[in-house]
């Protein structure tokens, strides 16, 4: 078994950035903005979005691109189709460890099906694209 670092660094920066893009929208007040609010419990006007936030967002996405892009090198994931499966096993320990979060936390099942869907979604996306583009 080898670990390589050699990837397409352009094609994980564009992960992480469809990460953050992905983001915006499933948080935006038109899909999923309300509801998350509601069940945090807080306004628009309350969340703040500071750089430093961001940043650290950003490179956890682009560490995240990095072990998904390692994952599809190391089982040879040959198509689209093969990436979008490994993103999909990938999300589901994510979902797991979010869960047992959420439970002992006494989140409500809505904000984790929210929460925990975005970054199955952005996994499973980038997944099928670094199948197909990674040879």
């Amino acid at each position: 078994m080898e670990f390589t670092l050699e990837v397409n660094w352009l094609l994980i920066l564009g992960s992480a950035i469809i990460a953050q893009v992905l983001g915006f929208i499933w948080y935006s007040e038109g899909l999923f903005g309300k509801a998350w609010m509601k069940e945090l419990k807080f306004s628009s006007s309350e969340l703040e979005l500071k750089p430093s936030t961001l940043a650290l967002v950003f490179i956890g996405s682009i560490l995240s691109a990095l072990v998904l892009a390692n994952f599809v090198i190391f089982l040879q994931a040959k198509d689209f189709g093969q990436g979008l499966f490994i993103g999909f096993l990938l999300s589901i320990p994510v979902f797991f460890a979010m869960m047992t979060q959420f439970l002992f936390s006494k989140k409500s099942w809505k904000l984790l099906f929210i929460d925990a869907l975005y970054p199955a979604f952005w996994l499973i996306i980038s997944g099928g694209l670094f199948a197909s583009m990674i040879k």
